[in-house]
Protein backbone atom coordinates (compact mmCIF):
# COMPACT_ATOMS: atom_id res chain seq x y z
CA UNK A 1 0.00 0.00 0.00
CA UNK A 2 1.07 3.53 -0.59
CA UNK A 3 -0.34 6.96 -0.01
CA UNK A 4 -3.82 7.84 -1.14
CA UNK A 5 -7.06 6.09 -1.93
CA UNK A 6 -5.87 2.61 -0.97
CA UNK A 7 -5.22 3.94 2.52
CA UNK A 8 -8.82 5.02 3.05
CA UNK A 9 -9.83 3.77 6.51
CA UNK A 10 -13.59 3.47 5.84
CA UNK A 11 -12.95 0.14 4.18
CA UNK A 12 -10.69 -0.88 7.09
CA UNK A 13 -13.27 -0.50 9.87
CA UNK A 14 -14.09 -3.83 11.47
CA UNK A 15 -11.11 -5.61 9.89
CA UNK A 16 -7.73 -6.70 11.25
CA UNK A 17 -6.15 -3.52 9.89
CA UNK A 18 -4.39 -1.28 12.40
CA UNK A 19 -5.29 2.41 12.23
CA UNK A 20 -2.55 4.53 13.79
CA UNK A 21 -3.48 8.07 14.80
CA UNK A 22 -0.22 10.00 15.10
CA UNK A 23 -1.83 13.22 16.35
CA UNK A 24 -1.38 14.47 19.91
CA UNK A 25 -3.04 12.53 22.74
CA UNK A 26 -5.33 15.54 23.32
CA UNK A 27 -6.55 15.45 19.72
CA UNK A 28 -6.98 11.67 19.87
CA UNK A 29 -9.08 11.95 23.06
CA UNK A 30 -11.25 14.68 21.51
CA UNK A 31 -10.03 17.47 23.80
CA UNK A 32 -8.76 19.45 20.80
CA UNK A 33 -9.48 19.30 17.08
CA UNK A 34 -8.55 21.00 13.83
CA UNK A 35 -11.74 19.69 12.22
CA UNK A 36 -15.45 20.30 12.79
CA UNK A 37 -15.72 17.24 15.04
CA UNK A 38 -13.30 15.91 17.63
CA UNK A 39 -12.16 12.43 18.60
CA UNK A 40 -10.63 9.67 16.51
CA UNK A 41 -11.53 7.06 13.92
CA UNK A 42 -13.16 4.08 15.68
CA UNK A 43 -10.62 1.43 16.58
CA UNK A 44 -7.61 3.69 15.98
CA UNK A 45 -4.63 3.51 18.32
CA UNK A 46 -2.74 6.65 19.30
CA UNK A 47 1.01 6.73 18.66
CA UNK A 48 1.97 10.44 18.72
CA UNK A 49 4.43 11.43 15.99
CA UNK A 50 6.59 13.21 18.59
CA UNK A 51 7.23 9.82 20.21
CA UNK A 52 8.91 8.66 17.00
CA UNK A 53 11.54 11.40 17.22
CA UNK A 54 14.68 11.34 19.33
CA UNK A 55 16.28 14.46 20.68
CA UNK A 56 15.82 18.11 19.95
CA UNK A 57 16.93 17.83 16.33
CA UNK A 58 13.89 15.87 15.18
CA UNK A 59 15.79 12.80 14.01
CA UNK A 60 14.02 9.46 14.13
CA UNK A 61 14.46 7.24 17.15
CA UNK A 62 16.67 4.17 16.77
CA UNK A 63 15.18 1.09 15.10
CA UNK A 64 14.79 -0.91 18.32
CA UNK A 65 12.84 1.92 19.98
CA UNK A 66 10.68 2.41 16.90
CA UNK A 67 9.95 -1.32 16.64
CA UNK A 68 8.97 -1.40 20.31
CA UNK A 69 6.65 1.61 19.92
CA UNK A 70 4.95 0.16 16.84
CA UNK A 71 4.67 -3.29 18.44
CA UNK A 72 3.09 -1.77 21.56
CA UNK A 73 0.54 -0.10 19.29
CA UNK A 74 -0.22 -3.45 17.63
CA UNK A 75 1.34 -2.42 14.33
CA UNK A 76 3.95 -4.90 13.18
CA UNK A 77 4.52 -7.28 10.30
CA UNK A 78 2.63 -8.99 8.92
CA UNK A 79 -0.26 -6.63 8.92
CA UNK A 80 -2.16 -3.88 7.25
CA UNK A 81 -1.30 -0.53 8.83
CA UNK A 82 -2.87 2.82 7.92
CA UNK A 83 -1.50 5.99 9.52
CA UNK A 84 -3.31 9.32 9.77
CA UNK A 85 -2.84 12.71 11.38
CA UNK A 86 -4.58 16.03 10.65
CA UNK A 87 -3.67 16.45 6.99
CA UNK A 88 -1.17 13.74 6.03
CA UNK A 89 2.17 15.35 6.90
CA UNK A 90 2.86 13.75 10.30
CA UNK A 91 1.39 10.47 9.03
CA UNK A 92 4.02 10.53 6.28
CA UNK A 93 6.69 10.87 8.97
CA UNK A 94 5.01 7.96 10.76
CA UNK A 95 5.20 5.82 7.63
CA UNK A 96 8.88 6.71 7.24
CA UNK A 97 9.48 5.68 10.87
CA UNK A 98 7.51 2.46 10.29
CA UNK A 99 9.76 1.57 7.38
CA UNK A 100 12.91 2.69 9.26
CA UNK A 101 11.87 0.28 12.03
CA UNK A 102 12.21 -2.52 9.49
CA UNK A 103 8.53 -3.09 8.72
CA UNK A 104 7.21 -3.28 5.18
CA UNK A 105 3.92 -2.06 3.81
CA UNK A 106 1.81 0.54 5.49
CA UNK A 107 -0.20 3.40 4.02
CA UNK A 108 -1.05 7.01 4.74
CA UNK A 109 -4.67 8.15 4.81
CA UNK A 110 -3.88 11.35 2.97
CA UNK A 111 -7.16 13.08 3.87
CA UNK A 112 -6.50 12.26 7.50
CA UNK A 113 -8.56 13.74 10.34
CA UNK A 114 -9.52 16.91 8.45
CA UNK A 115 -11.28 14.70 5.90
CA UNK A 116 -12.79 12.30 8.44
CA UNK A 117 -13.67 14.82 11.17
CA UNK A 118 -15.39 17.19 8.73
CA UNK A 119 -17.55 14.43 7.21
CA UNK A 120 -20.78 14.08 9.21
CA UNK A 121 -21.34 10.58 7.78
CA UNK A 122 -18.24 9.03 9.38
CA UNK A 123 -18.29 7.51 12.89
CA UNK A 124 -16.17 9.07 15.64
CA UNK A 125 -14.93 7.73 18.98
CA UNK A 126 -13.75 9.68 22.00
Amino acid sequence: MGVGQRGQPKAKLGTDSVLLDVRTPEEYRGEASRAKRSGHIPGAVNLPAKRLNAGAHGSLSQGDHLRADFAAAGAGDPGDVVLYCNGGVSASLGLLAYRAAGFSGGAVYDGSWKDWGNDDTTPVER
